[in-house]
């Protein structure tokens, strides 16, 4: 068996791929984070997304329940918003009638 000497050469040779080595394993590095970001944002817009569609049916449901429209109600919703004045309410409002008395009341 014979060992070769290292030369100066094979010496800068190496400690060039060792330099690619470390520059690749830090752009792998940050690639993985970017990815892990990624998926993280995916994630959070997933969960947002049910949260918005858990809500548009509550709403429908609750519109429909009421027998309101609910092209109506989205309408409405979206006006408020971009005019910035009170949005339309999902709590149902009874309308109340005043009260009248059949018989006139007969002071003595």
């Amino acid at each position: 068996m014979t060992v070769e000497r290292w030369n100066d050469g094979m010496l800068d040779e190496f400690a060039s791929s060792v330099t690619e080595l470390r520059e690749s394993t830090t752009e792998l590095r940050e690639s993985v984070s970017e990815v892990k970001d990624g998926i993280d944002g995916l994630r959070i817009t997933a969960q947002a997304l049910l949260q918005l569609a858990a809500r548009m049916l509550t709403i429908n449901h609750s519109l429909k329940l009421q027998g309101r429209s609910v092209l109506d109600f989205l309408t409405q919703s979206c006006l408020a918003a971009r005019l910035g004045i009170q949005h339309p309410s999902l709590i149902p409002t009874v309308q109340q009638t005043p009260l009248q008395n059949p018989r006139p009341l007969i002071f003595l």
